[in-house]
C-alpha cells in the first residue's frame, strides 16, 4: 500500500482505448478498497510480472478478479495471465479526464 491516498499515473499503451489513451494522465486512488468493495467495471492498477498494468474488472471470483483491457484486440489481460489476486491491486482509476 502506498503512503499517499492519491497519485498521478501516465497511461502507456493502447490496451484501454478508447477509455484511456496512450500518454493520458489519470488520477489513482491508492486506498480504494479500505472501505468499499471492488466492483465489476472498476478500472484498476495492479502488478503483473514486475510491471504496473491498468485493466477493467470483468469478473470477481472470491479473492481473485478477471481483468480485461477495453481494447480486446491489443490487450495483455486475464485471457493470457489468468485471474489476479485482489491483494495485487494497488489502486483504482478515479478520473479519466
Amino acid at each position: 500500500m502506498k503512503l499517499t491516498p492519491f497519485s498521478r499515473y501516465k497511461i502507456s499503451g493502447h490496451s484501454m482505448e478508447p477509455t484511456l489513451k496512450n500518454g493520458q494522465v489519470v488520477w489513482v486512488n491508492n486506498w480504494p478498497y479500505l472501505i468499499n468493495k471492488i466492483r465489476v467495471g472498476d478500472i484498476v492498477i495492479f502488478e503483473q510480472d514486475g510491471k504496473e498494468l491498468i485493466k477493467r474488472v470483468a469478473k470477481i471470483n472470491g479473492k481473485s478478479v478477471s481483468l480485461m483491457g477495453d481494447n480486446r484486440s491489443d490487450s495483455l489481460d486475464s485471457r493470457t495471465f489468468g485471474e489476479v489476486n485482489i491483494e495485487k491491486i494497488s489502486g483504482k482509476i478515479i478520473t479519466n479526464k
